[in-house]
């Protein structure tokens, strides 16, 4: 099943994925990012029950969670900055 899933078999998705506007903006930045999120969430999983099994409080599972989550979005967002070269210089517009 992990083979499965970290090769990418089932492409984009119409509702399933890290939807942000730099995945859906580069199939490099789409294909990267749900590779390391396939992998923050079974980290985070295995996390969570390790943690259920010494009853530790449930907001530490859920910020695990969290955290699993922000990564990858985070992530695509520095690979999709790195990617189109946006490197930083220049004039910024707000």
């Amino acid at each position: 099943m992990s083979r499965r899933s970290s090769s990418n078999c089932s492409g984009r998705g119409p509702g399933a994925g890290v939807r942000t506007p730099w995945t859906l903006a580069s199939e490099e930045v789409w294909l990267r990012t749900h590779r390391l999120a396939g992998r923050t969430f079974v980290l985070a999983g295995i996390a969570v029950v390790a943690t259920a099994l010494f009853n530790v409080a449930a907001f530490v599972e859920f910020g695990m969670l969290a955290l699993a989550a922000a990564i990858p979005v985070v992530y695509s967002y520095v690979l999709y900055r790195r990617l189109e070269g946006f490197n930083g210089g220049g004039s910024n517009t707000l």
